[in-house]
């Protein structure tokens, strides 16, 4: 049996046009030049050692500084599952430090709407709101996973 989508279908055309909005954005998220030489690639993990050494400085250890990184590392992740898989091994079962997160991805989306006439081509990336979108959609995801897990495991523990 063979099945076939017909492209007129108003359903069949929301979700070609949903898939082709998310290949576009994986396809706008940037991808690193790896140099092709050993002297070369070396370089570049001590560039990226100091700036990351420069990072935990500034921002420190606190509730906030690691929202920061969290934030940072599901930015250059390429894929959603592997922003998840961060989020819940970070997050594991602790809801109010979830929703901490979740508030900064949301207002980090704020700021760029609010911002993003202003934002013009410069020297400095854009924010990808798409990508923060996406990052918020996944923080709540894994948030209403968990809190149905605490709600079921009350449940089953109370009986």
């Amino acid at each position: 049996r063979v099945e076939t989508l017909d492209p007129n279908d108003p359903s069949v055309k929301k979700m070609l046009k949903e898939e082709f909005e998310k290949e576009a954005a994986i396809e706008s998220v940037p991808k690193p030049d790896v140099p092709d030489t050993a002297p070369e690639q070396l370089l570049l993990l001590l560039k990226l050692l100091r700036d990351r050494i420069n990072v935990e400085a500034a921002f420190g250890n606190d509730e906030k500084g690691r929202n920061l990184k969290i934030l940072a590392y599901c930015l250059q992740f390429a894929t959603d599952q592997q922003r998840e898989q961060l989020i819940r091994k970070e997050y594991k079962t602790s809801l109010d430090r979830l929703d901490s997160f979740a508030e900064l991805v949301a207002s980090s989306i704020e700021y760029a709407e609010s911002t993003s006439y202003q934002l013009k081509p410069a020297k400095s990336a854009t924010l990808n709101l798409n990508l923060l979108k996406r990052i918020f959609d996944v923080v709540r995801r894994v948030r209403d996973d968990q809190a149905l897990r605490a709600s079921t495991a009350g449940v089953s523990t109370s009986s």
